[in-house]
């Protein structure tokens, strides 16, 4: 059972151990994305305001 799991996990892991850097970027470059769109949306209505 310990021999199959773990052959079963290194041949499903090795692609997402490629793909991690990838998705890492993705979520990253997202992030700062609505960050700054969250930012920008406040100071507009900051100026909207005053």
């Amino acid at each position: 059972m310990n021999m199959l799991l773990n052959g079963y996990t290194l041949s499903e892991l090795r692609p997402w151990c490629k793909r991690i850097p990838y998705v890492l970027h993705t979520c990253y470059r997202h992030a700062i994305t609505s960050l700054s769109v969250r930012s920008h949306h406040a100071l507009m209505s900051d100026k909207v305001q005053h």
